[in-house]
């Protein structure tokens, strides 16, 4: 039942997807053959100076630096989205797969807030379709007040309720996603990333899915065939996900 709320290959594909077109476009707008083919074929450049081409060469290549740059910034924005996403899914599928689970924080002196969020109704129990529905409904919310604040938080919640936790260079590479994100959306504040600066950030992701599928497959809530996939996109992938960048062993097994 829950195994469709945690989209092992949607996650793995979209991961690949955000590398790769990105990359594909950063090698074209830098491609310094590519814009001076354009410009050949353009009817004006055969009127006009060498001197005047290449002074429109150097424009073109610092104006799709700029836009890169700002698209770079939104790739940050995409990323936490998608972490964000992964996260409240895995919350959601113990939720629904093991309810007992929404207890223990309910239960935690640490999360006293937790239970008043969470807002158990024996009235909405009542009124719902079912059993199952009401357990959903309230493992929806469970999953959203889960995912709020930050990686920090979150990772507590995740130990709580599987003894697992992050790296802490995972740890420290999410809170550096979510605060920059935090500040591209709220501030209108845009960093200079490098393609290394993003592929850090797509590797960190790639960590957060691995281990959040290894804890369900623990828990016996996803097929654990899935990490045949594993295995394939890391030697498809590379360098992201080559052994030089870090990749965890461990989650290929």
């Amino acid at each position: 039942m829950t195994e469709k709320y945690f989209d092992f290959d949607r996650y793995i594909d979209e991961i690949i997807i955000l590398t790769s077109q990105y990359d594909l476009l950063e090698d074209f707008v830098s491609d310094e053959d590519a814009i001076r083919a354009k410009l050949a074929n353009e009817p004006w450049s055969q009127s006009v100076t060498s001197d005047y081409v290449e002074g429109d060469i150097m424009i073109r290549k610092a104006t799709f630096r700029q836009a890169l740059d700002l698209l770079g910034n939104q790739m940050v924005v995409y990323c936490w989205s998608l972490i964000d996403a992964i996260v409240e899914k895995f919350f959601l599928s113990i939720f629904v797969s093991k309810p007992e689970l929404v207890k223990i924080l309910a239960n935690s002196k640490d999360y006293k807030e937790f239970k008043d969020k969470l807002g158990f109704s024996l009235n909405g129990f009542l009124a719902s379709e079912s059993k199952e529905a009401y357990v959903y409904e309230l493992s929806k919310k469970a999953a959203d007040l889960c995912v709020q604040g930050g990686p920090d938080k979150f990772s507590k919640k995740i130990r709580l309720l599987t003894g697992s936790q992050f790296s802490e260079e995972d740890i420290k590479a999410l809170n550096d996603i979510y605060h920059k994100r935090n500040k591209i959306v709220h501030d209108n504040e845009k960093y200079e990333l490098s393609t290394l600066d993003l592929r850090g950030f797509y590797l960190s992701l790639y960590n957060v899915l691995c281990k959040l599928h290894k804890e369900l497959s623990d828990l016996g809530i996803v097929d654990k065939r899935d990490y045949l996939r594993l295995v394939m996109v890391k030697y498809l992938k590379e360098p992201l996900l080559a052994d030089s960048t870090g990749f965890d062993k461990e989650n290929s097994d």
